[in-house]
């Protein structure tokens, strides 16, 4: 099986288990080792990194939140498949959230001139006020700002 042979390469490091299994699998995902619509079994998945079920349940929940991994009720998880509507939609989105990230974002490295000299990017971000407890007070909840 293909999937054995991705493992076997990979070495597990020091650290939480299923962030390691989550990041080999989500890259196995991302590259096309695990196909859309394959079904990930968790005992055949822990089997082949030589670990308990519990971290790869963990992994396989966690991909499943951020949507690469469907769970099926009493069917089980499989690679999640996206139309080539979703996939569209999905990038407008990204590039829109990227936009509003601001200037250090990926999006604003990659805008064209044009659109950087919008009246928007002229906003810049101001200094926060800090909160400081009151020194008179023995309660908590007496704060004044610190300019």
């Amino acid at each position: 099986m293909v999937m054995t042979d991705a493992l076997g390469t990979a070495g597990l490091q020091r650290g939480l288990l299923s962030d390691q299994i989550y990041a080999l699998i989500k890259a196995m995902i991302k590259d096309s080792t695990l196909a859309p619509g394959e079904q990930l079994v968790e005992s055949q998945l822990a089997r082949q990194m030589q670990v308990s079920q519990a971290p790869v349940r963990d992994a396989l929940k966690r991909l499943a939140h951020e949507g690469l991994v469907s769970h099926v009720r009493h069917q089980g998880n499989f690679v999640a498949s996206y139309s080539a509507e979703e996939a569209a939609q999905a990038k407008v989105a990204r590039v829109e959230l990227e936009g509003l990230a601001g200037p250090g974002s990926p999006a604003a490295r990659s805008t064209p001139p044009a659109a950087k000299s919008s009246p928007d990017s002229s906003r810049r971000c101001t200094r926060r006020p800090r909160l400081r407890i009151s020194p008179g007070s023995a309660s908590s909840t007496s704060r004044s700002i610190a300019r």
